[in-house]
């Protein structure tokens, strides 16, 4: 991580030990659901015996449910999979996901692209197998009356994001493709939840984060999108536990026809599936509803989940450059349209 970056995360050594807490609870959760999918699935093969008509399998979000994972939910519980029984896990960041996948305390899961294609440089036992969102969902949310338009208008702002978020991480590169380097602006480190408050107080210029983090911003404010801003990369995907996919294929693919109908649901009827995602998280209708209309433009085509040589391309440069990872890597450690392909 660049030099601007590490200061602010110096201070927020307290606030990564809470994180870590929360990180160690969801992976308890998710050890225990992902022992009894490993169970069911042992069971289903011993001494000949059929397969159930469904498989309990483990699928770790990339962070707590919103509207980001409507697909999800909507191609659980409106009974899209037809061979697997999803158990969805709220998770603690990408990395902590790709880290239960890996290990096979979670089947498949929810993670971020440039994450996932560093913890692969680093050995990590996964590939992604389905696009979520078509490009990157980051933002840079100004004052309505604020002279920056664009990224390009940063230089000599201030910007307050959480250290440690791949917002952060991505910083430096999304400056570099408008111009600027770190130097021209002042990283404001704090938590995730004064990003707003600070923005709103005039305490910084620019907030980032990801765009249906900001809903419930009243119109004074307005976003930049950085997929417009000449930083458009691949945002979070679909991955799966390398053994799994290898030893059942047909889940996975069950897996993704459901989710290419959670896609189509989920743009077609959107009150309906915040409903679902509202009911089966406990969360709040309205506010889920206002994020998977925010996402609508960012959304995958049901139609072009597939991935590309070039997207991923884009992805390792970027990592390789800002993100820590070490060696590009072959495609075909990364990312299989397989699953998709053989429907």
């Amino acid at each position: 991580m660049n030099t601007f970056i590490k200061r602010a995360s110096s201070n927020m050594r307290s606030l990564a030990k809470q994180s870590s807490i929360l990180m160690v609870a969801i992976a308890t959760s998710a050890i225990a659901m992902a022992s009894a999918s490993t169970s069911a699935l042992a069971q289903s093969q011993a001494g000949g015996k059929k397969s159930p008509a469904k498989a309990d399998v483990t699928f770790a979000l990339d962070y707590v449910p919103d509207g980001l994972h409507a697909p999800i939910y909507a191609a659980q519980n409106m009974g899209y999979i037809d061979k697997a029984n999803l158990a969805i896990e709220p998770g603690g960041g990408s990395s902590l996901t790709i880290k239960l996948v890996s290990e096979g305390r979670a089947q498949v899961g929810i993670a971020d692209a440039g994450s996932v294609s560093v913890a692969v440089a680093k050995g990590a036992k996964v590939k992604a197998i389905a696009l979520l969102l078509k490009h990157t969902p980051a933002v840079t949310m100004v004052s309505e009356n604020s002279s920056i338009k664009q990224i390009s208008d940063l230089k000599g702002k201030s910007i307050g994001d959480f250290p440690e978020a791949s917002t952060s991480v991505l910083l430096p590169a999304l400056l570099r493709a408008n111009g600027l380097s770190e130097n021209d602006v002042k990283f404001v480190g704090m938590n995730f939840s004064a990003r707003v408050p600070s923005l709103q107080a005039g305490r910084v210029d620019a907030i980032d984060g990801y765009v249906q983090e900001f809903v419930t911003l009243p119109n004074t404010f307005r976003r930049i999108i950085w997929a417009e801003n000449n930083f458009n990369v691949y945002g979070p995907v679909l991955i799966v536990n390398n053994d799994f996919a290898q030893q059942h294929g047909d889940i996975v693919r069950s897996i993704l026809q459901g989710f290419k109908k959670g896609l189509e649901v989920t743009a077609a009827q959107p009150r309906q599936v915040a409903e679902v995602l509202a009911k089966a998280s406990r969360g709040d209708l309205d506010y889920f509803e206002k994020e998977i209309d925010v996402l609508h433009a960012f959304f995958a085509d049901p139609a072009s989940v597939n991935m590309t040589s070039e997207g991923w391309t884009a992805v390792q440069d970027v990592m390789m450059q800002f993100g820590g990872q070490a060696k590009k890597l072959p495609e075909a450690e990364l990312f299989t349209n397989e699953f998709i392909e053989a429907q």
